[in-house]
């Protein structure tokens, strides 16, 4: 069993690389935070739950939510 981590960030403040404008946002970081655990209870499979966080911070919406995908509540 081993538990792995890892964090990315993607730049483009300026929406050259990504199609930001179908989703409404302008440019920005895109953060992303994951953690997983692997089991390998057979030589031939692996089991490997994970957890995943993104979060934007820029111009408009990138998620469907917000800044992070979550939901709100007003």
């Amino acid at each position: 069993m081993h538990v792995d981590a890892r964090f990315e960030w993607f730049a483009d403040e300026n929406a050259a690389n990504v199609l930001w404008g179908g989703v409404g946002a302008t440019g920005g970081d895109v953060y992303a935070m994951t953690a997983s655990v692997g089991w390998e209870p057979h030589p031939n499979l692996l089991i490997r739950p994970e957890l995943k966080y993104d979060t934007y911070h820029g111009g408009g919406h990138l998620f469907a939510a917000g800044t992070n995908g979550l939901a709100r509540r007003d």
